[in-house]
C-alpha cells in the first residue's frame, strides 16, 4: 500500500441527504466522462483503473500500456481534496481529487493546476 491513510477505490460513492452529514469518503467506482475530451476513465473494483495517469510534464494523459491502479485517500486535506495515487507500471503519480456532489469532481496536479472535470454516468 502506498505511504498515508488509503484505501482500495472499490464500492459505489455515495452523497449524504441535504442536511445529512457524512462519515465516509466519496468513492470513484464507476465509469467518467472527463472535460478534456479523453477517453472515458474508469474504476474499477479492487482499485483497478483505466485513464487516470498524466504525464507531470504535460499535464496530458500517458498510457505506456499495462494495468494500472488507483487508490483514494480516506480523509480530504485541509482544502476539502482527497488525495489520489496512481500507479502504472513502474511510474507513480499522486493528484487530488475535489468532490462537487456523488457524481461530478475535479482533478488537480500536484502543483494546484485542475487538469479535468469528471461527471459519473
Amino acid at each position: 500500500m502506498l505511504a498515508g491513510s488509503v484505501m482500495v477505490v472499490m464500492s459505489a460513492c455515495s452523497m449524504p441527504a441535504d442536511g445529512e452529514e457524512s462519515t465516509s469518503p466519496p468513492i470513484l467506482f464507476g465509469s467518467w466522462t472527463p472535460s478534456d475530451g479523453t477517453s472515458v476513465k474508469t474504476f474499477s473494483e479492487g482499485g483497478g483503473c483505466r485513464g487516470f495517469f498524466y504525464a507531470s510534464s504535460t499535464g496530458k494523459p500517458l498510457d505506456i500500456g499495462g494495468p494500472s491502479t488507483c487508490q483514494l485517500s480516506s480523509q480530504p486535506d485541509e482544502s476539502g481534496r482527497f488525495k489520489l495515487f496512481v500507479t502504472q507500471g513502474p511510474n507513480e503519480a499522486s493528484y487530488f481529487v475535489e468532490f462537487s456532489g456523488a457524481d461530478a469532481a475535479t482533478v488537480f496536479a500536484k502543483n494546484g493546476k485542475e487538469l479535468y472535470s469528471l461527471s459519473r454516468f
